[in-house]
């Protein structure tokens, strides 16, 4: 992942009126990113957006595909995760308020034009 982290790199390749949803925790987090959220008085959101919080590639793959995908990349050595999903928004505004406990990435600077949007839920 480059520049605008998780959320934006994702997010840009959704078409408008869809969401991601991921779930946290359901990827091993590396240690270094609580210790440069802690070091660097960053929010989570923040680090959501600044880093990529240990997810080097997303691949979007249709929901009955996903055990093989997953199965592709284990015979190559490659650790892979499902990680969340891919459904069409609810209707109303591009990007409603988020509900409790959950992050909600809006466009930003690096994804200016409203398209899809990311949200993280606890795990």
């Amino acid at each position: 992942m480059t520049g605008g982290g998780l959320p934006d790199n994702l997010a840009r390749v959704l078409p408008a009126g869809c969401r991601a949803t991921l779930r946290e925790g359901s990827w091993p987090r590396p240690a270094v990113f609580d210790w440069l959220m802690e070091a660097g008085g960053l929010s989570l959101e923040e680090a959501y957006r600044v880093f990529n919080m240990g997810i080097g590639m997303v691949a979007a793959v249709a929901a009955d595909d996903a055990g093989a995908a997953l199965a592709v990349l284990a015979s190559s050595g490659q650790p892979a995760w499902i990680i969340g999903t891919v459904e069409p928004a609810p209707e109303g505004p591009t990007t409603p308020e988020p509900a409790e406990g959950r992050l909600r990435f809006p466009p930003s600077a690096k994804r200016p034009v409203p398209g899809g949007w990311v949200e993280i839920v606890e795990d």
